[in-house]
């Protein structure tokens, strides 16, 4: 199962939590506010939603600050329509809302409203702010019309399923945002998409499923690979970029082989487009670095046990602290947050789940007969390209009882 996947379990789950809540019940939880302390979150994504949606359930008021115009963070912007479709994300936001979570949106801290207020006004403050940044590769040519960095694509796709590119696109990167934005420029009219990764396609970071499909829909990876510099046209637009062969040489500290240059063995691949999408960072110009315990990369020094930043009552979660990294992650460390907010508040750090869910005992058996996974039913390929629907489309009806029935065996690991 694909992180965004997952995630979006973990929303429904909120919202199958919240559905079981009559009005008594919701009334009563009111009542029982914690003396009415306010909590602020700044970041409406995963991890921020997260932790509103469960200090609201403890009693807290909170007000979750986002400078764009929709809740959502990644899953609005950076992942694309055809694996998280839009209506599905905004209702279960919707139901996020209805626990009693306050979005503010096009609310820009530092501008709109000061970090100062902020903390002079609440009794905590959870900043889930994300990696919102494009990180450059620093070559020659990256500023030439036609060079466009991942991140800032999908987001501009998501805002507008009606982009349209043409010609040849090469997509520079190995992760999940350069796959991502490789399916995407194909649903925007690409005639062809090549991805440029300097190792080998084995140690790609993005999901084996998701490369799998990229391929199968058309995308070409030229593997150890990597971008000397952008060549512009006689108009000043990339035309083409200069490649210089890699080897794949010792093991570094990420456990992968170190992508060595081969010498004199340059050659040039033709562009229309060039989307860069290696990596990205966060920036936080609302709180000044010396008053805040920063890390060289960019991220938040934050407790490893409470997620409280060096800032009394401040706390942060998810890529702003970690850097990018998965959405449910992010979701975790928005839950963790919560708890860590409960009981800095004076709370016990207990976070309300919903009802209890009986495990069964454990009862061995003497023959153990493993049945796989029941199989998805999945867009056909040549409808994929032509428009942005969702290509994992889920189990049939009977198919979802059957896998919801097919133990694990959890208790044996």
């Amino acid at each position: 199962m694909t992180d965004e996947a997952v995630a979006i379990c973990d929303l429904k789950r909120f919202a199958a939590d919240y559905a079981y809540k009559n009005e008594k019940e919701i009334m009563i939880e009111s009542i029982t506010a914690k003396n009415g302390k306010k909590v602020a979150v700044i970041g409406a994504g995963a991890s921020g939603l997260t932790c509103g949606y469960y200090l609201v359930r403890n009693g807290y008021e909170v007000d979750v600050f986002e400078q764009e115009h929709l809740a959502g963070g990644v899953l609005a912007f950076g992942i694309p329509e055809y694996r998280l479709p839009k209506e599905v994300l905004a209702h279960e936001i919707s139901l996020i809302e209805k626990t009693g979570v306050r979005i503010h949106l096009n609310t820009k801290i530092g501008e709109d409203i000061l970090f100062e207020k902020i903390k002079q006004e609440y009794d905590s403050v959870y900043i889930a702010t994300g990696t919102q940044f494009p990180e450059k590769i620093r070559i020659e040519g990256e500023d030439l019309p036609g060079v466009i960095h991942g991140i800032n694509f999908l987001k501009e796709v998501n805002s507008n399923l009606k982009y349209s590119m043409q010609g040849k696109v090469i997509v520079i990167g190995g992760g999940n945002t350069a796959i991502d934005s490789a399916r995407t420029a194909l649903r925007c009219g690409a005639s062809e998409v090549v991805v440029l990764y300097r190792r080998t396609i084995d140690a790609m970071p993005a999901y084996e499923a998701e490369i799998h499909e990229a391929v199968l829909e058309g995308v070409k990876i030229i593997e150890l690979a990597s971008p000397k510099r952008f060549v512009a046209d006689q108009q000043g637009r990339v035309a083409s970029i200069e490649c210089i062969r890699m080897q794949l040489g010792e093991f570094d500290k990420s456990g992968r082989r170190k992508a060595i240059p081969v010498e004199n063995a340059n050659f040039t691949v033709d562009a229309d487009y060039v989307i860069v999408a290696v990596s990205q960072y966060s920036d936080l110009p609302f709180i000044k670095k010396e008053e805040i315990g920063v890390t060289r990369w960019g991220t938040f020094v934050v407790s490893d046990q409470t997620l409280m930043t060096t800032m009394e009552g401040v706390f942060a979660g998810g890529d702003v602290t970690r850097g990018p990294d998965t959405v449910i992650q992010a979701i975790a460390d928005g839950k963790k947050a919560a708890e860590s907010i409960d009981k800095y508040l004076g709370g016990k750090g207990v976070l309300n789940k919903g009802k209890s869910i009986e495990i069964p005992g454990f009862a061995d058996e003497d023959e153990i007969v493993a049945l796989h996974r029941f199989p998805l039913n999945i867009l056909q390929v040549e409808h994929r390209t032509k428009s942005f629907d969702e290509v994992v489309l889920g189990y049939h009806k009977l198919n979802a009882m059957a896998e919801a029935m097919r133990c694990l065996h959890c208790d044996r690991r």
